[in-house]
């Protein structure tokens, strides 16, 4: 109820945000060329963002599964298993876990989404919340879409936020797309779909992707198991799944000698970019990521 409330007042100030930036454009700025293309306009005598039937606004879910872990966090450690009580928790997130090691410690231990374990459950009742606070806010030709995509964000975004009660350190980057923690990211992929297939992802169709690297000789050599793999998600309600097959070795050469790998491309969330146009901390992530996913 408290993450609701929460939410909702962070909503609301972003939707006005929003509107009165929309506003603003359509009068200082308008887009007519576009707006000519554009069923409605012309009938309407405005601008595409009030004429167009359905103007969609993708609103990113940033961070919904470190918050996820979180709240799991704390139910398991000061509710459930009575560990420790929420104060400490709130003092050892404040202090980014300085002098509270031993409290990180316990919090890393505790069930995360993509372990296809007790997470999950979090996991699908934060993303319900968010979903339903985006979704009524639609009002005339508006069209609030929630998204679980981050594209490379995720990595920006973490480095302007405190630490967590996930046990996310201060300035670390967020979960990319719906995807778990880089830290419970394992090198069979079986756990990840399984928690991915159970958010309710239908409800986010602003995207909602999660990130899968396989080392070349398995592509290669394993069509089969990975085309299974794919359909287990497909299959249980999974909608965008994306595929990077190269070594960390290779993108630790190409953020290394840069020059030597002008051409090196990577998916990032929807569509394919080169690996030097990411700037060196969403680079370096990306390393990390697929080096805890090779085998």
């Amino acid at each position: 109820e408290n993450l609701e409330k929460s939410a909702k007042y962070l909503f609301d100030i972003c939707i006005e945000s929003y509107e009165t930036k929309a506003s603003y454009v359509e009068r200082t700025s308008p887009d007519p060329f576009l707006s000519i293309l554009t069923k409605g306009c012309i009938e309407n005598h405005c601008d595409r963002i009030s004429g167009a039937k359905y103007h969609n606004i993708t609103v990113e879910c940033m961070g919904m599964i470190n918050v996820s872990d979180g709240i799991c966090a704390v139910d398991t450690l000061v509710f459930k298993e009575k560990k420790y009580t929420l104060n400490q928790l709130i003092e050892a997130v404040k202090n980014n876990f300085k002098g509270y090691e031993k409290i990180r410690e316990d919090i890393l231990k505790c069930s995360k989404f993509g372990q296809n374990a007790e997470a999950d459950l979090y996991a699908v009742k934060v993303s319900e919340i968010l979903q339903k606070l985006i979704r009524k806010n639609d009002n005339k030709n508006r069209i609030y879409s929630p998204s679980l995509h981050t594209l490379d964000a995720n990595v920006r975004y973490g480095e302007k936020w405190g630490a967590g009660f996930d046990g996310r350190l201060s300035g670390e980057p967020f979960t990319k797309n719906a995807s778990g923690t880089n830290s419970v990211r394992k090198k069979d992929h079986t756990s990840l779909v399984l928690s991915a297939s159970k958010l309710p992802q239908y409800k986010f169709f602003g995207g909602q992707p999660i990130d899968l690297s396989f080392s070349v000789d398995m592509v290669k050599n394993h069509k089969k198991e990975i085309s299974e793999l794919i359909k287990v998600y497909l299959e249980n309600g999974g909608l965008q799944l994306q595929v990077n097959a190269i070594s960390s070795k290779v993108l630790q050469k190409a953020v290394d000698n840069p020059e030597s790998y002008k051409h090196l491309v990577v998916r990032i969330g929807g569509y394919s970019t080169y690996f030097n146009s990411l700037s060196l901390e969403s680079r370096m992530e990306f390393v990390e990521r697929t080096k805890n996913q090779e085998i």
